[in-house]
């Protein structure tokens, strides 16, 4: 186990001169309480703009483009273990413009993953997960158009 040891800054200090640069020294973190999703979530896209549930007093139910927080488990090495990330509710087109399509908008969160334990110090890297924040409504990618300056 990582037990916390009686001469733990002297370890410490001994510890991260074995280092990578990558690698970081702490005490062994403890199952970390999951914020919780919503459990009173819209799971589907609403049928149309007015007279259905859309829009709500929730932000994430305001937008054209709305979206529901998931739970994701990054394992039980990570700490933070879990992460919440949204999904977009509409895959058709966005609320009002079905022309338009719904799109994450997402962030690279940095978590630490246990490597191993040595002399009851966890030993954890840094590493990157992609969440999607949200959800927008976009247009379609159009190609630019280069101008032809050997038809003249």
């Amino acid at each position: 186990t990582c037990a916390t040891p009686a001469n733990l800054p002297q370890m410490v200090r001994d510890l991260n001169t074995r280092l990578t640069a990558s690698q970081l020294v702490g005490l062994n973190p403890g199952e970390s309480t999951p914020q919780a999703a919503p459990t009173s979530q819209y799971n589907t896209c609403p049928r149309n703009v007015t007279g259905d549930w859309w829009p709500r007093p929730e932000v994430n139910l305001r937008s054209t483009c709305p979206w529901k927080l998931q739970q994701v488990d990054l394992g039980v090495n990570a700490f933070p273990r879990y992460v919440n990330t949204a999904v977009c509710l509409c895959n058709n087109g966005c609320i009002g413009s079905p022309s338009m399509r719904c799109m994450e908008v997402t962030y690279d969160v940095t978590y630490f993953n246990r490597k191993g334990c040595e002399n009851g110090l966890a030993v954890m890297e840094p590493s990157k997960y992609t969440v999607n924040i949200g959800c927008h409504c976009v247009g379609a990618l159009q190609q630019p158009t280069i101008p032809d300056h050997n038809s003249e």
